[in-house]
C-alpha cells in the first residue's frame, strides 16, 4: 500500500469512528425495548407514527434503504461527469443497534461493518476496500486532470434492487434523464429460472442473444436491452420470472449516446466452480463500454472487480456486490469496462458455482467521426464551419464538421441559413424543430444523403441534383422547400405536410425510387399550388412494386411519369390512387408503368402517353380530364377501362393514337371528345381503332368538336353525336351498341363508303342534324329502334340482320339496297318508309301498321321465308314482284299495295292459300303492261287498274274471293282464257277502258261496264 491509500484509508477509518462514538453522546430513544444483545421488541401497541419514522422512515416498512451516491463517468472533454448510482443497504434501526456504547475506535469500526455486512471474510472485505480507495483516489485526482475518455456512451444512472425473500418478480424504479437512449437490465436469480418478461414503464426490453445461461444448474444471468424513445418520468422496471420464485438481484442501467441500429454486439456467457470468476469480451473500439452481470453462489461476495486493458467499474455500490442471506444463499454483480479491455473478473477466493453473462453496447460516434452524429448550432453559416457544429443537441462547438457517414440533426436552436459550401454527402438530415434555412446556394452544390431526409424550416434546392438514400418527411405546415430547378432521387417514400402557399415547385424534377411498397402522402398547399413540376415513380427493384397515394391528391405542372427502370424488370410500378384526385401537366406510362385510378378525378393538362407495349392502366371508377393529346402502346393483359368517363377537352385538337386490337378488350368505358376552344377543332385518330365499351360522346357548346377516324375503326359501345359534335368516319368500319344524334341545332355523322353496324338503336332524328351516307352501309344488328330526321339524311344501304325486329320510331329512307336477313324483321309501324331497292330474295319480314306511306323503288323478290305484313297503310312498288314465300306469317292486311312502274313489268304471284293482297292497284306513271307469271293473282278487296295500266294475265287465274275488279279510264284487262272470279266488276269510266277475256267468269255479285266508250271484248 503506498503511502497516499494509507493515508486516505486511515482518513476514512477515522472519519467513521468519529461518526460511531459521537453518536453515542446522544440519548436511546429505544432504549425501553432493547434486548440484551441490542436487538429491539417493541409490542405493536407501542408502534407509534413517531416509532415508525424513526424506525422505517415512515409506514413504508422496508427493511431496506435506498443510497444513492456519484461516480464520474467518462466524458468527451477534459472535466468529468458524475452520475448517480443507486443500491438497497439495511435500515441498521431495524436489525441491529448496539447493547452499549463501543470501548474503542476499533470497535466501533467493527460494530459499522458487521451491521452493514453480512458474515465474510473479513480478510477480502479489507482488500475490497483498499481496492476501492484506490479507485476512489484515481477519479478524484482525475478532476483536475486531462484524463477523459472519448466516449460518446455514458452511464446515466443505475439502480439495484436485492430480492430476499424469493418472489416472481424484480423491480426498480428510476427517472431517465435528457439524452437518455437505452435501458439495459442485468438479471441474477438462483433458481435457476428463466425470465418470461422485462418491461420498463410501456417500453419492452428483448433478451440480448447469448447472454442467457444458467451454468452448472445453481444460479442464472440474463441480460435484456431497449434502444429508442424512453417514457419521461419516474418508471418502474419489472423483471418476470417465466415461473414460480426465486431470489433475485437485478439491476437497471439508464444509458445515452447509444447507437439506434444494432447497439449491442458480441452476447457471450461463462460459467465455472472455480475462484475469482472471469469472463473475456473485449470492446472493439474507443466509445464502447462492455458489460458484465455477475450470479454466484453463496454469501461469500465478491470483493472486487477488475478489468484486464482496461479498469473495470462496479455498477452494484460501493460494494461490488449485493447478496442472499440463507438459505439458498447467493450474490450479483455487475461491471462495465471500457476499450482497450479484454476481460472481467471478481475477486472471489471460494470455489463456488458461478455465472456470468456479458455483452458490448455501442456508442453512437462524435461529429466528424464515421456514423458519427452532428447537430447544428448557432445562426447560420456555413456547412463547414466547425464552430456551427456539436456533439450534443444545443451543445458546445465540437470544431468539427460532418462526414459523409455522419447523421445531420438541426433543431430549433440554430436559427439563420446554413449554406453549403461544396458538393456534401451524409448520412442523414433531420430539420425537426429547424426554423431556419438550409440553401444549396447558387453554386448549386449537390447534396447526397445516404439515408431519410426530414425537413423543417426551409429548404432551398434551387438547380442542386440531391440524392436521398431514404425516406423523404416534410414535418410541418409551414415547411417550405423551394425546389428550383432541382433534379431530386429519392430510394425513399414521400410524406409532405406542408400546406404553404410559399412552396415553389419551380421547373424540378422528382424522382421516387424505392426498393419496396409503400405509401406516399402529397401535400395540400394552400391556393392550389403545385407540390412538383416533373414526379417519376420508379423502381429499384425488378418486382413490381405499389406506391399508395394516402390522405390527400397529388398536384403538379408538369409530367408525371410512372415506370420500372430497373433492368431486368419483370413487374410494374404501380400508382395506386386511393380514390385521390391528381392533377398534372401530362402523364407518362413508360416502361412497366402502372396507373390504377380507382375513383379519382385525374385531370391532365396536357397529353397522355403509354409509351410501351407493358405499360397499363387499371380506369376503375376514375374521371378523366384531358387536356392534350393520347398515345397508348399497351398490349397489356392488365389494362382496365373500369366504369369511369375520359373527356378530351383540348383547344387545338390533335392526333389521337389509340391502342386498337393491340389490347385484349375496351381501351375506354366512356370516351368524350368537347374541345374548350371557341372555334372549330378536330382530333384526328391515327395508326389505330378506337375501342370502348361505355358511350363515346361527340359534342361542343361554343363550336364544334370532331372526331377524325381518318378511316380507322370504331368499335364499342354507344355512340353520341350531340350538338356541335361531328363524326367524320368516311371509310371506317364502324360498330356500336347504338347512334343517337338528338340533339336541339345541329349534330353530323359523315360516311363515304365506310361500314356502320349497330346493335341497339339508331336515332339520328335531332333537329338540325346531319346525316351523310356516301356509299356506306348500315347494319341494324340487334332487336332496336330505327329513327332518322328525314329524307335528306337518309341510309345509303341498309341491312337489317336483327335475331328480332327492329322497328320504326320514325322515317326511314333508304336511297340504296334494304336487306332483310332471314329471321328479321322491320317493323314500320306508322311511320314512313322509303326503299330505292329491295335486296333480291327478301327471306326476312316487313310489316306496316295503320299509316305511314311505304315506297320500294326498286324491284321486289320475296323468299319463301320472306314475308309483307302489310297492314292498313298504303304500299308503293315501282318494279316487278317475284313473291315465292310460303311464309304463315305473309298478311295481306287492310290496306292498299299500288304498283306504279312506268314501264313493263312481270308480276310473280305468290302461291299462297290467302289472299296476297287486300286492294291492289295498277298505276303506272306512263303507259306500262303488268304481265302475270307462273301463279294467279288472289286479292280480296278491290282489284283496281288505272290509266296507262295493262294487266295481262297470261291466261292464269284472277281470284278475288269477295273482292271486286275495277277497270278505270285508259286502262286494259287482258284476260285471255284465265279464269276470272270476283264478286263485282265495274268498268265506268267516262272515256276508255277495256276487258278481253275468252276464259270462264264468275261474278258473285253486279256487272257494270257502261261507261261511255269502254270496251268488253269476248274473243
Amino acid at each position: 500500500m503506498n503511502a497516499g491509500t494509507a493515508l486516505l484509508l486511515a482518513f476514512v477509518i477515522l472519519a467513521t469512528g468519529a461518526l460511531v462514538v459521537a453518536s453515542q453522546s446522544t440519548s436511546d430513544p429505544l432504549a425501553q425495548f432493547r434486548t440484551p444483545d441490542g436487538g429491539l421488541k417493541i409490542p405493536g401497541r407501542a408502534l407509534t407514527p413517531e416509532l415508525q419514522q424513526l424506525l422505517f422512515h415512515g409506514n413504508n416498512l422496508q427493511p431496506y434503504s435506498n443510497v444513492t451516491y456519484v461516480l464520474p463517468s467518462r466524458s468527451l472533454y477534459p472535466t468529468e461527469r458524475l452520475v448517480s448510482i443507486s443500491f438497497a443497504v439495511p435500515n441498521l434501526n431495524v436489525f441491529v443497534h448496539p447493547s452499549q456504547p463501543p470501548e474503542s475506535w476499533g470497535s466501533a469500526i467493527d460494530h459499522v461493518l458487521r451491521m452493514w455486512f453480512p458474515p465474510v471474510d473479513w480478510h477480502e472485505v479489507g482488500i475490497g476496500i483498499r481496492d476501492s480507495v484506490r479507485e476512489g483516489i484515481g477519479w478524484f485526482f482525475d478532476l483536475f486532470t486531462m484524463n477523459a475518455k472519448a466516449d460518446a456512451l455514458s452511464v446515466d444512472s443505475t439502480t439495484v434492487a436485492l430480492v430476499d425473500p424469493a418472489a416472481a418478480t424484480c423491480t426498480t424504479s428510476q427517472t431517465a434523464a435528457a439524452g437518455d437512449n437505452a435501458v439495459l437490465v442485468m438479471l441474477s436469480n438462483r433458481g435457476p429460472t428463466a425470465y418470461a418478461s422485462v418491461t420498463y414503464g410501456s417500453a419492452s426490453l428483448s433478451l440480448i442473444p447469448g447472454t442467457a445461461t444458467s451454468g452448472t444448474g445453481i444460479v442464472r444471468t440474463e441480460m435484456w436491452f431497449y434502444q429508442g424513445a424512453i417514457p419521461g418520468g419516474t418508471q418502474t422496471m419489472t423483471a418476470t420470472l417465466v415461473s414460480g420464485t426465486a431470489k433475485q438481484v437485478c439491476a437497471t442501467v439508464l444509458l445515452g449516446g447509444v447507437l439506434a441500429t444494432s447497439p449491442t454486439a458480441g452476447g457471450t456467457t461463462a460459467s465455472g466452480t472455480t475462484a475469482n470468476p472471469s469472463i473475456s469480451i473485449s470492446p472493439a473500439s474507443a466509445g464502447e463500454l462492455a458489460f458484465a452481470v455477475l450470479g454466484i453462489r453463496g454469501t461469500t461476495a465478491p470483493t472486487a472487480v477488475t478489468g484486464t486493458g482496461a479498469t473495470a467499474t462496479s455498477l452494484y455500490g460501493i460494494a461490488p456486490t449485493q447478496c442472499a442471506a440463507a438459505p439458498n444463499t447467493f450474490c450479483g454483480a455487475g461491471a462495465d469496462m471500457p476499450f482497450p479491455g479484454t476481460a472481467i473478473t471478481w475477486t472471489d477466493g471460494n470455489a463456488t458455482d458461478w455465472v456470468i453473462s456479458a455483452v458490448r453496447v455501442l456508442p453512437t460516434p462524435n461529429c466528424g467521426v464515421a456514423s458519427g452524429n452532428c447537430y447544428r448550432i448557432g445562426a447560420g453559416g456555413t456547412w463547414a464551419t466547425g464552430a456551427n457544429w456539436s456533439n450534443t443537441s444545443g451543445g458546445a462547438a465540437c470544431s468539427c464538421t460532418p462526414v459523409a457517414t455522419n447523421d445531420v440533426i438541426f433543431n430549433a436552436t440554430p436559427t439563420g441559413t446554413t449554406t453549403l459550401a461544396a458538393a456534401t454527402t451524409i448520412a442523414s438530415i433531420d430539420m425537426t424543430g429547424f426554423t431556419g434555412t438550409l440553401d444549396t446556394t447558387a453554386s448549386n452544390w449537390a447534396l447526397t444523403i445516404n439515408g431519410p431526409f426530414a425537413i423543417q424550416g426551409t429548404f432551398q434546392a434551387r438547380s442542386s441534383t440531391i440524392s436521398v438514400t431514404g425516406d423523404v418527411d416534410v414535418l410541418t405546415a409551414g415547411t417550405i422547400v423551394n425546389l428550383g430547378a432541382s433534379s431530386w432521387t429519392v430510394n425513399g417514400l414521400w410524406t409532405n405536410l406542408s400546406t404553404s402557399a410559399s412552396w415553389a415547385a419551380g421547373t424540378s424534377t422528382v424522382t421516387i425510387r424505392d426498393a419496396a411498397s409503400g405509401p406516399l402522402t402529397f401535400a395540400t398547399l394552400a391556393g392550389g399550388t403545385n407540390e412538383f413540376n416533373n414526379l417519376t415513380l420508379d423502381a429499384s427493384v425488378t418486382p413490381s412494386i405499389t406506391y399508395t397515394m394516402a390522405v390527400n391528391a397529388l398536384r403538379m405542372g408538369a409530367t408525371l411519369t410512372i415506370r420500372n427502370s430497373t433492368g431486368g424488370a419483370t413487374g410494374p410500378t404501380i400508382l395506386t390512387t386511393s380514390n385521390l384526385g391528381i392533377t398534372a401537366g401530362s402523364l407518362a406510362v413508360a416502361t412497366f408503368g402502372s396507373l390504377a385510378a380507382n375513383g379519382s378525378a385525374v385531370v391532365v393538362n396536357g397529353n397522355v402517353n403509354v409509351s410501351t407495349a407493358n405499360g397499363y392502366i387499371v380506369m376503375g371508377s376514375s374521371s378523366w380530364t384531358v387536356t392534350g393529346t393520347w398515345t397508348n402502346a399497351s398490349t397489356s393483359a392488365s389494362w382496365t377501362p373500369g366504369t369511369g368517363t375520359v373527356t378530351f377537352t383540348s383547344a387545338t385538337g390533335g392526333t389521337m393514337t389509340f391502342a386498337g386490337t393491340n389490347l385484349p378488350g375496351n381501351e375506354f368505358n366512356n370516351i368524350s371528345f368537347n374541345s374548350s376552344a371557341a372555334s372549330a377543332q378536330t382530333f384526328t385518330m391515327a395508326t389505330r381503332a378506337l375501342i370502348w365499351g361505355g358511350t363515346l360522346t361527340i359534342s361542343d357548346g361554343s363550336s364544334t368538336t370532331a372526331l377524325a377516324t381518318a378511316s380507322l375503326g370504331l368499335t364499342g359501345g354507344a355512340l353520341s353525336v350531340g350538338n356541335g359534335g361531328i363524326l367524320t368516319a368516311n371509310a371506317s368500319t364502324v360498330t356500336v351498341s347504338s347512334v343517337a344524334m338528338t340533339g336541339g341545332t345541329s349534330g353530323t355523322i359523315t360516311l363515304t363508303t365506310g361500314s356502320f353496324t349497330s346493335t341497339g338503336n339508331w336515332d339520328t332524328s335531332g333537329a338540325g342534324s346531319v346525316f351523310t351516307k356516301g356509299t356506306s352501309t348500315v347494319t341494324m344488328s340487334g332487336v332496336a329502334n330505327l329513327a332518322i330526321l328525314n329524307a335528306g339524311n337518309n341510309f345509303n344501304n341498309l341491312v337489317i340482320s336483327a335475331a328480332g325486329t327492329v322497328t320504326q320510331t320514325g322515317l326511314v329512307d333508304v336511297s340504296g339496297t334494304l336487306t332483310v336477313n332471314a329471321g328479321s324483321v322491320l317493323a314500320s309501324s306508322t311511320f314512313t318508309l322509303t326503299v330505292a331497292t329491295l335486296a333480291a330474295n327478301m327471306a326476312g319480314g316487313i310489316t306496316g301498321g295503320a299509316a305511314g306511306t311505304k315506297t320500294i323503288t326498286g324491284n321486289v323478290s320475296i323468299a319463301a321465308s320472306g314475308y309483307f305484313s302489310l297492314g292498313a297503310t298504303t304500299w308503293n312498288f315501282g318494279g316487278s314482284w317475284t313473291n315465292s314465300t310460303t311464309s304463315g306469317s305473309w298478311s295481306a292486311g287492310t290496306g292498299t299495295v299500288v304498283f306504279n312502274s312506268g314501264s313493263s313489268r312481270t308480276m310473280t304471284f305468290a302461291n299462297l292459300g290467302v289472299s296476297e293482297f287486300n286492294n291492289l292497284q295498277f298505276s303506272p306513271t306512263a303507259a306500262a303492261t303488268f304481265t302475270m307469271a307462273t301463279n294467279g293473282l288472289r286479292w280480296g278487296g278491290t282489284l283496281t287498274l288505272n290509266n296507262n295500266a295493262t294487266l295481262s294475265t297470261a291466261n292464269i287465274a284472277l281470284t278475288g274471293p269477295g273482292g271486286n275488279l275495277t277497270v278505270n279510264n285508259g286502262a286494259v284487262l287482258t284476260a285471255g282464257t284465265s279464269a276470272v272470279s270476283v264478286t263485282n266488276v265495274t268498268m265506268t269510266g267516262g272515256t276508255s277502258g277495256t276487258i278481253t277475256a275468252s276464259g270462264s267468269w264468275t261474278v258473285a255479285g253486279n256487272w257494270d261496264t257502261s261507261g261511255a266508250g269502254s270496251v268488253f271484248t269476248a274473243a
